[in-house]
């Protein structure tokens, strides 16, 4: 089955009405067989449109990452991770929060991105 560093992370983004993308990352700890496929999901519903979602996983399959384009107040929601490995599936959560400028850290260990 495959597992996860941990099982719900919390990432944050900044709502200011610009045109700004955020990147949601599911870092895979462990998986055998590796895993194969990645799906996120809000709501329950797969995210698959172009225009508002881009899903990419490294070759290996290690992580993959769903990039939100033009974040907005609507985007501030919890996020499934699906992740499948043939035999198994796990699912991690993500927490879409809001954060102003002044409260920008990069937290690579905690996998939170803010971009502009």
């Amino acid at each position: 089955k495959p597992e996860f560093e941990k099982a719900s992370v919390d990432q944050y983004t900044i709502v200011d009405g610009r045109s700004r993308e955020v990147e949601l990352l599911c870092p895979v700890a462990a998986s055998n067989p590796p895993a194969v496929l990645f799906t996120f999901y809000r709501e329950g519903n797969e995210l698959n449109d172009p225009s508002k979602y881009n899903v990419t996983m490294d070759k290996y399959h290690k992580w993959a990452k769903l990039r939100i384009f033009d974040v907005d107040e609507e985007d501030l929601d919890e996020y499934r991770c699906e992740v499948n490995n043939g035999k198994a599936k796990s699912t991690m959560t993500i927490h879409l929060k809001e954060t102003s400028m002044k409260n920008v850290i990069i937290k690579n260990n905690e996998h939170s991105f803010i971009r502009s």
